[in-house]
């Protein structure tokens, strides 16, 4: 929201006359009679006259907008939000209200209007004025950068799609910020792009000649390997584009905003004609992006269509309401407990957001204790408690997922994996039973919801995000469904809750929390290679060392130096040598010769852990873990295990180690899922990151759920501190391409690899292998993946998760 127009609306606010009058009418009587309406009305309009002769006070037109908005539906007449839409252009509302004949009656200037916004409609949906105008702008600038702001749901990847058919870009690259949001985008490319190669992993790159059409949908690590393979882009967008602002020095070599700008600036010393599109829906100038003394072309939609409905429930048990045009809270009432203000504003789909994957699941198990037991047993549909089943056999009996469904609960994060968690979320958009949708993070992460409520309880959100945040609740597309569609879902409800239990990790309370909204987006340049960065006294130093070793990675990029290669195949990041333990590493790689009956895993441990000591490194305790002859059997044998087992087998064989007593009494989770601090050889730091198996070996439901943990972490570990590590003994030629593929693919069938690295699980390649199906896939002309007609009658065979995955990449 714009802050122009503030200072005087905070002056209103602040008159007890006026305000305690205007939240009774506005936010407390739920019906308001027509002379009621008429001082309302007259509030807008002369807002609306402030704003006409002065158009830089854009936020009083935006309050005027959601006092006419929020009136209208008191009295259940139309007619002044229809008049205000086509006069300012938020043509989806005009046209939402003449299509359900809202108005008693249509005058003929109402239905020159209507006739009118036809030509805002495109493909079947309605734009806003700004809208079409700012997306039509973008398509027509012929500059090198460009920039596309604007709220979330207002058309980014559709207009990244336009972009790449009217450009007739060939080389492309849609980078994104999270493999999650990878396998949306190149689901919606395939539907719109069918002429060329649609590749999301830089290992689809082979047989592909450096200038041969294609789309790349990666991330900016990939987008890195895929430069170092030979592929230079002739346009690169990047999503989400606001992540490359910032930073963390305590940690700068994992940052990936490093990685992302790396990735640019290589890429344009190999095409200094490359066009760059930045698209972000929380940045308020694009010049906070420039790279070396560039400019970008700004388009941005200012005005959001929908209306933030703000209430707070605080730690006293008193509600409030937010304002955020006067900055005023405003008393409703007060409840019981939690439980209770969570029954009373529960809508149909239901967000309820924490911050750490482990409240998630401490929240969610609340949740199911506090709901009725009445909605489980016969009034579960069918088809939930045939996931239930599916869940409980897939995985365990004791899986908790699978119980809190009985209750329309689902909770995901990031530590599940991506096919769980696209079937669960299926599930959520297209079930009315599952009404409770608890979550971190991970739903900006591609995550198109039919979310109409959120519960905002612990987090260390930055104002940007929590925007953000708010975008995933009611999109335009829910709002303006010819079908499902409902006007009053312009209102927006964001509901804080203030609990002792999952408090705030930073920035203070929830109510300077909900103020700060007011300011609007206030982004901070954090990344130091950035050009508007400006360093302080206590990173001063480090700026100048980071952007030394960026420039001479990038300056030698075509011929890298030992120190190059190190950090371009990952190994600098994770183990950081300094200048002592880079010698004897650049001496051991040379004197390197093959070690025979060896392992991958015991090649890493030799080369780049042994015989160094604290003198000569300054490794991460994850990676560290590794210099341990123990971890390394442990992570052969997890391989070995993923490559020829189900998961439930997997599950099971652990729980019962645990529980059998022979297992190390402390199991490593990290600090998502740590409670308690272990001291060791390795570790005498004070975070949780590990779990006493003592303290629950009678829990077997516990164990489940930590055993499903534990997979996943070690699944992340290997995709991604021992890839890094594996990707370096391949960038100096210590192991070939086959061995690599062998040891995480579990085979060099160029097939498989492809079907892996395209997104599909292992477990769904071994059923596809099991059923003789893998002859029915194929590559066509421009190498994208097809299958054969009894491919599909093969899937309509199959059932549960395994017809989820199927179809929904093949299909």
């Amino acid at each position: 929201m714009s802050k122009k127009g503030s200072k005087i609306l905070t002056m209103i606010g602040n008159n007890p006359e006026f305000s305690e009058n205007f939240f009774e009418l506005m936010y407390l009587k739920e019906n308001i009679d027509l002379k009621e309406a008429e001082y309302l009305y007259a509030i807008a309009i002369t807002l609306i006259n402030e704003y006409n002769n002065n158009p830089e006070m854009s936020m009083y037109v935006e309050f005027a907008y959601s006092i006419i908005a929020r009136t209208s539906f008191k009295i259940n007449e139309f007619n002044a939000l229809f008049d205000f839409s086509v006069n300012y252009g938020y043509y989806p509302i005009a046209r939402e209200i003449s299509r359900k004949k809202f108005q008693d009656k249509q005058t003929i200037s109402q239905f020159i209007s209507d006739a009118k916004m036809d030509e805002y409609q495109i493909e079947g949906r309605m734009l806003t004025f700004d809208q079409r105008k700012v997306m039509n702008s973008v398509l027509e600038d012929s500059n090198n950068r460009i920039s596309f702001l604007a709220p979330t749901s207002y058309g980014k990847t559709s207009l990244i799609f336009q972009h790449i058919k009217k450009s007739g870009a060939q080389v492309v690259a849609i980078v994104v910020p999270t493999k999650a949001l990878i396998d949306q985008v190149t689901r919606d490319a395939k539907k719109e792009i069918k002429d060329r190669k649609i590749i999301s992993h830089d290992q689809q790159q082979k047989n592909i000649e450096s200038k041969e059409p294609l789309i790349a949908v990666v991330t900016q690590e990939r987008a890195l390997r895929l430069l170092d393979e030979g592929v230079v882009f002739d346009t690169v967008y990047i999503d989400e584009a606001q992540e490359l602002l910032e930073f963390n020095f305590s940690d700068w070599q994992r940052n990936r905003s490093l990685l992302l700008s790396r990735f640019i600036k290589i890429n344009r010393l190999l095409n200094p004609d490359v066009t760059e599109v930045y698209l972000s829906p929380v940045l308020n100038s694009s010049q906070d992006l420039v790279l070396d003394d560039g400019n970008i072309s700004e388009h941005k939609i200012e005005r959001d269509l929908k209306i933030l409905d703000i209430q707070l429930l605080n730690s006293q048990l008193k509600v409030c309401g937010y304002d955020i045009y006067l900055n005023e809270m405003f008393s409703i009432g007060e409840v019981e407990n939690i439980n209770q203000f969570i029954i009373l504003n529960s809508r149909k789909k239901n967000l309820h957001y924490l911050y750490r994957p482990k409240d998630v699941e401490a929240y969610a198990g609340e949740l199911y204790s506090n709901l009725d037991e009445q909605c489980e047993g016969d009034n579960v549909p069918q088809e939930i408690q045939e996931l239930i089943d599916e869940l409980k056999n897939l995985y365990h009996p004791d899986f908790q997922i699978a119980k809190y469904l009985g209750r329309g609960i689902v909770y995901v994060h990031g530590k599940l994996p991506n096919n769980l968690r696209n079937y669960l979320l299926d599930f959520f958009r297209n079930s009315e039973y599952i009404t409770h949708f608890v979550a971190n993070s991970v739903v900006l992460e591609g995550m198109n919801l039919p979310i109409d409520n959120l519960f905002y309880v612990s987090g260390n959100a930055k104002t940007q995000e929590l925007f953000n945040f708010f975008g995933r609740v009611n999109r335009l597309n829910e709002i303006f469904s010819e079908k499902h569609g409902d006007l009053e879902k312009i209102f927006v409800p964001i509901r804080f809750i203030e609990s002792e239990k999952y408090p705030q990790f930073r920035d203070g309370g929830m109510e300077k929390k909900i103020r700060n909204l007011r300011k609007g987006i206030e982004n901070k340049i954090k990344n130091p290679t950035l050009d508007n960065f400006k360093a302080d006294e206590k990173n001063e130093e480090r700026t100048i060392e980071i952007n030394y070793l960026e420039n001479e990675m990038i300056n030698s990029f075509q011929e890298p130096d030992f120190l190059s290669k190190l950090t371009k195949g990952g190994a600098q990041q994770l183990l950081n040598y300094n200048k002592k333990g880079l010698n004897k590493l650049e001496a051991r790689i040379k004197d390197f010769k093959s070690l025979e009956d060896t392992t991958i895993l015991e090649i890493v441990r030799y080369v780049f852990f042994n015989d160094f000591d604290a003198d000569d490194f300054n490794p991460e305790y994850n990676a560290k873990r590794l210099e341990k002859e123990e971890t390394v059997v442990y992570y052969n044998r997890f391989v070995k295990a993923i490559h020829e087992k189900p998961l439930s087998a997997i599950i099971s064989h652990m729980v019962k180690y645990w529980q059998s007593g022979k297992a190390n009494n402390f199991v490593y989770v990290g600090s998502s899922f740590g409670e308690n601090v272990f001291e060791s050889t390795n570790y005498d730091g004070t975070n949780k990151i590990y779990v006493k198996l003592s303290n629950h070996i009678k829990d077997t439901e516990f164990l489940v759920n930590l055993a499903f943990i534990k997979i996943q972490l070690d699944e992340e570990f290997l995709s991604y501190e021992i890839n890094l590590l594996v990707n370096t003994l391949l960038e100096f030629e210590i192991v070939s391409e086959d061995e690599v593929n062998e040891f995480f693919y579990g085979t060099n069938d160029d097939k498989v690899i492809e079907l892996i690295n395209s997104g599909l699980s292992n477990q769904l390649i071994m059923f596809i292998s099991d059923n003789n199906q893998l002859e029915s896939i194929f590559f066509d002309s421009v190498g994208n993946i097809q299958t054969k007609p009894e491919f599909k009658e093969f899937i309509n065979q199959q059932k549960g998760l395994i017809r989820f995955e199927l179809k929904n990449f093949f299909e």
